[in-house]
């Protein structure tokens, strides 16, 4: 081998061997390297990313795994026994909490319903509800609802109670109650107006109740002037009747204590019949010569068979023979058959009236014998109840 082929040779051994411990150092130094670092586990967003780092601050840590952390994230670092570091990153997520006048967002971690409420500064009263528990662990988006309560003490229908309502105006309050209003109703304070707390309501009621009676409507008492008649002697031509009508009362209470009453309805059912009174304007002719010079005129006899009616007479008026009618006295008769004067018995055919009297007077009826005899009596009422009957007529004298 010449010298020239000995250098090349020592050459490459060298080289050879510079090779060698340069992977040799490589190799410890991989070695070395991967025996100091730490084997990091970071959950984030739902999922893990794994790796090894000499990294033991979290933040640097964090920042090397490209993991971003915003204002209110919280970033919880566990260190193993094995060696391992875990960091947890909690994103902050929303809530709101809202009372019906105000609304709050904040930005979460963890907690609950009870907590999100005290860092909103929207307090809780005794009464309030909200639409969670309150030991109801935060979620993400959530939306708490504050339902603003208050006492009131409301007063009708005699009783004064306590209820608890939601915030809103006194009408609503009163229909979530249950009480209700008639239009007629007074209350102390305006529906519209809202509640608050210890507020006291008033109510009053009001109800009307209608009454209906019937009235009796007075007749007219008119007088016409009679030639055929003697002065000072009055005839009834026409029977006065009296009228009928309906009257509706509407009475307004308020909590049973009469406040007014009104007249609402007044409606004639039968008109008043005026009396018409016929006043004699004849001088008067003595009855003794009239009785002489009709007596051979006079029909007698002992018993007469027919109707038998009523009449009533103004005060002051006269019979025919000029003589005061008087109640269970005087009878009106045609002469022609029972002369003035004459005593008569007077029985119903049916046995339900017997009774004696005096013709003193007479009367169309009469005359035209349609009645036998027509009795005098002190009142119309008298005259109804009497009305018309089949008689017996006996003249005693």
């Amino acid at each position: 081998m010449n010298k020239n082929s000995k250098s090349s040779v020592n050459k490459r051994l060298v080289r050879l061997a510079s090779l060698t411990l340069m992977a040799g150092i490589c190799a410890t130094s991989i070695f070395s390297v991967k025996s100091f670092a730490k084997e990091v586990y970071v959950n984030v967003d739902d999922s893990i990313v794994h790796a090894f780092t000499l990294e033991t601050d979290t933040n640097k840590i964090l920042d090397k795994f490209g993991v971003k952390v915003y204002d209110k994230d919280i970033v919880e670092k566990i260190d193993d026994s094995d060696g391992s570091i875990k960091l947890n990153v909690k994103r902050a997520f929303d809530v709101k909490i809202s009372d019906g006048s105000k609304e709050v967002y904040l930005k979460m971690t963890q907690g609950n319903v009870k907590g999100a409420i005290e860092a909103s500064d929207l307090k809780l009263s005794k009464y309030d509800i909200t639409n969670f528990d309150l030991h109801k662990p935060l979620e993400k988006n959530m939306k708490i609802v504050i339902t603003r309560r208050f006492r009131i003490i409301v007063s009708a229908d005699g009783e004064s109670k306590e209820y608890i309502v939601p915030k809103g105006s006194v009408k609503n309050a009163l229909n979530y109650i249950k009480i209700k209003l008639s239009p007629d109703d007074i209350i102390n304070l305006d529906l519209s107006s809202n509640v608050y707390e210890n507020m006291e309501v008033v109510i009053n009621r009001i109800t009307f109740d209608e009454t209906t009676h019937n009235e009796t409507i007075p007749y007219t008492r008119i007088t016409e002037s009679a030639d055929y008649l003697n002065k000072g002697i009055e005839k009834i031509k026409t029977q006065g009747r009296e009228g009928e009508r309906k009257i509706k009362i509407r009475k307004k209470f308020k909590d049973g204590e009469l406040l007014s009453s009104e007249e609402i309805e007044n409606t004639v059912i039968r008109e008043a019949t005026n009396e018409i009174v016929l006043k004699g304007t004849k001088e008067k002719v003595n009855v003794t010569d009239k009785e002489k010079s009709d007596t051979h005129n006079y029909k007698t006899t002992s018993q007469i068979f027919g109707s038998a009616t009523a009449y009533t007479a103004s005060p002051g008026a006269r019979t025919s023979t000029g003589k005061v009618p008087k109640d269970g006295e005087t009878v009106a008769v045609n002469p022609k058959i029972i002369p003035y004067g004459s005593k008569v018995l007077v029985e119903a055919v049916d046995g339900s009236f017997k009774k004696t009297f005096i013709a003193q007077d007479t009367g169309g009826a009469l005359k035209s014998g349609s009645a036998v005899v027509d009795i005098y009596m002190s009142s119309l009422k008298s005259c109804k109840t009497f009305g018309r009957k089949q008689v017996k007529v006996s003249i005693i004298k």
